[in-house]
């Protein structure tokens, strides 16, 4: 930028209207030497003035270089592609002016030069799967034909993939309009998987919907499938695509992604431009349920699990893989099941699972081994802190009615705690120290762990300190005032008869010695 700092002082014209006749005789029989001064004067005004359009000129180019400037920065102009990172722009003023007679003087300034760079933005990759209706998590998402990849190459060439179907449709979405898609993270073998990227920086072309390339791949199948997403209009920065999924066996590179049932997808993408720009995701596919227990987190097989539909209160109409055969709706964790067609589900150790159910209501009955119990009690917070976590810890966890909507698969777990036995005493004071003649506070607390059984003719001993006295009728049972205890003739023994305590039931003794 070219800034002028100070202006040479015009000269102003003399104005000789006030002077008299005799002054402007004397005036005009100046010498040589005064005639001199004046044309001095004269150029000076002249060159005063020329300095002046010079500021002027230098304002004019100072403007043209911040206009130039904002043309090439500014989106939604002509040209709206990016000047690419690392282009110089110089830009030199020049100032025009004439001094006297002599020749016009062109006055160039100093270059001025700005270096373009590009300013990256972090990326995100998602997945999402199509819902015929509406949910609260529903987005209107545009998505255009996708490329895939024959080589394997993430520099091309593409093919176009066909339109996907809806699972269990034989007519293909309509692309020509946005789709109802929500964020998910399990698919079922068989639907389209859709993905979606945000780069912003890949938005490089404010005037046309722009191209990246992603990754998708199951480790289990061991297929892969470079695919080309498309921006999701001009100016976007977001790009969406989508790969039919089959159980099919695998074909790499084939525009079709082989899974299999409680088996992993992954998508990824690397900014093109920017190597440490690396977004991953990952989603379930089919997964099954786990019973498990609430105390150690490990699998427990045998327990039987059944899908009650609850608008009949019957066992729900189940259809296996192929949307045909029927489907046990009662299954047994961590057991083989077979559906009507002889398909084979073997699930891992405590797993269960239901392929394909219609929506509706339904309630998750389970029947655990003999040394466990269900619905749990035991908090989702300290279940998610076991060996195993994070569990699928969602409504029909514990017995809950829950409901299926149309489109994302339901992934629920299943706590069941451990039957506990025995009895349990606790006894605490209100004093760590005392001296001769003190009061003290005792506290003890009886648990029957017993998930089943009841405690019968529960009795309690307790012996004293040396030295110490039971203060009579300073008995409370569970903050209730209650008769003293049986004491021994010595005084230091106290014996209470607490009757039955139920399943993990417990009952709180105080009192003063």
């Amino acid at each position: 930028m070219f800034v002028t700092n100070s202006r040479i002082p015009a000269t102003r014209p003399i104005d000789n209207s006030g002077t008299s006749a005799g002054m402007r005789e004397r005036y005009v029989r100046n010498s040589k030497h005064d005639r001199s001064a004046n044309r001095s004067s004269e150029w000076f005004a002249r060159l005063s003035v020329s300095a002046t359009a010079l500021g002027l000129r230098y304002r004019q180019s100072l403007l043209a270089l911040l206009i130039t400037l904002f043309m090439l920065v500014a989106p939604g102009t002509a040209d709206a592609v990016r000047t690419p990172a690392g282009t110089s722009i110089d830009n030199v003023a020049s100032a025009n002016f004439n001094i006297g007679p002599s020749a016009p003087v062109s006055m160039p300034s100093n270059q001025v030069s700005i270096i373009t760079v590009e300013l990256r933005t972090p990326s995100t990759i998602e997945f999402l799967n199509y819902v015929p209706f509406a949910t609260p998590d529903e987005e209107i998402v545009p998505v255009a034909v996708t490329g895939h990849s024959p080589s394997g190459s993430d520099t091309g060439s593409f093919v176009p993939l066909p339109v996907p179907l809806p699972f269990g449709s034989t007519v293909p979405f309509d692309l020509s309009g946005p789709l109802t898609l929500n964020p998910t993270n399990i698919y079922h073998i068989g639907e389209p998987v859709f993905l979606r990227t945000n780069d912003l920086d890949q938005n490089q072309d404010t005037l046309l919907a722009e191209t990246i390339v992603v990754t998708v791949s199951s480790a289990e199948t061991g297929d892969s499938e470079v695919l080309l997403l498309t921006e999701t209009g001009p100016n976007t920065g977001t790009f969406t695509g989508y790969i039919p999924s089959t159980r099919d066996a695998a074909n790499t590179d084939n525009g079709m992604l082989s899974l299999v049932e409680d088996g992993t997808l992954t998508a990824s993408y690397r900014d093109r431009d920017d190597g440490s720009d690396v977004s991953t995701n990952a989603a379930l596919v089919d997964p099954f349920g786990i019973v498990f227990d609430s105390i150690t987190g490990q699998p427990v097989n045998g327990a039987t699990v059944t899908l009650t539909d609850m608008a009949t209160g019957l066992p729900a109409t189940v259809l296996g893989d192929d949307g045909v055969s029927s489907y046990p709706a009662s299954v047994i964790s961590g057991q083989d099941t077979t559906d009507s067609s002889g398909r084979s589900y073997d699930p891992p150790e405590g797993g269960f699972r239901f392929p394909l159910i219609a929506p509706g209501t339904y309630r998750l009955d389970i029947t655990p081994p003999v040394d466990y119990i269900a619905p749990s009690t035991v908090p989702t917070a300290d279940i998610q802190s076991l060996p195993g976590a994070p569990f699928a810890i969602a409504p029909g966890s514990r017995g809950e009615v829950f409901v299926i909507n149309p489109g994302p698969a339901v992934n629920i777990d299943i706590p069941v705690d451990p039957v506990r036995t025995g009895l349990w005493v606790q006894k605490e004071a209100n004093k760590n120290q005392a001296a001769a003649g003190d009061f003290i506070a005792y506290r003890i607390r009886v648990d029957n762990f017993n998930t089943i059984d009841v405690a019968v003719d529960v009795g309690l001993t307790d012996a004293l300190p040396l030295g110490f006295n039971y203060e009579p009728g300073s008995t409370m049972i569970n903050g209730v005032a209650a008769a003293d205890p049986t004491i021994s003739a010595d005084g230091h023994t106290l014996t209470y008869t607490l009757g039955d305590l139920p399943p993990l039931g417990n009952v709180d003794i105080s009192y003063v010695a």
